[in-house]
């Protein structure tokens, strides 16, 4: 919808799987492309209010959450997905790259352990200092 007021677009429609309007919470977590990575990485009874809230409650429950019944640092794992996601889906549409969910969880996992190595290490070097 964005891209279409923007005029970057004729359509306010996802390119992807053809609803009518690609708003925000579509692109990042509504569209079965996207979906098919949350499902991959939020446990099936958590799914309900994972894919039920608007916007601003989505994020700020994910950012804060704290409980069990997710990914350790399910914060982090929140945040790296939705920069991936928005990247691969803007990527496909702009240069007409494309992966697969295995692919894509795989990528958003190594990424997450790569910010917990850069994290450990900071604060060993803090140590140090």
């Amino acid at each position: 919808m964005e891209r279409c007021r923007r005029h970057m677009t004729d359509s306010p429609g996802c390119d992807f799987c053809g609803a009518a309007q690609e708003t925000i919470l579509h692109a990042l977590r509504d569209c079965p492309a996207a979906a098919q990575i949350w499902y991959r990485l939020v446990r099936h009874h958590m799914r309900s209010w994972f894919f039920s809230l608007q916007l601003l409650d989505w994020v700020l429950k994910n950012v804060k959450w704290r409980g069990a019944g997710l990914r350790d640092d399910w914060s982090c794992y929140f945040g790296v997905t939705v920069w991936r996601l928005w990247s691969w889906r803007y990527g496909r549409l702009f240069k007409g790259s494309d992966g697969g969910a295995m692919a894509r969880v795989r990528d958003i996992e190594t990424f997450v352990d790569k910010v917990h190595q850069s994290t450990v290490h900071e604060k060993q070097m803090g140590k140090r200092s």
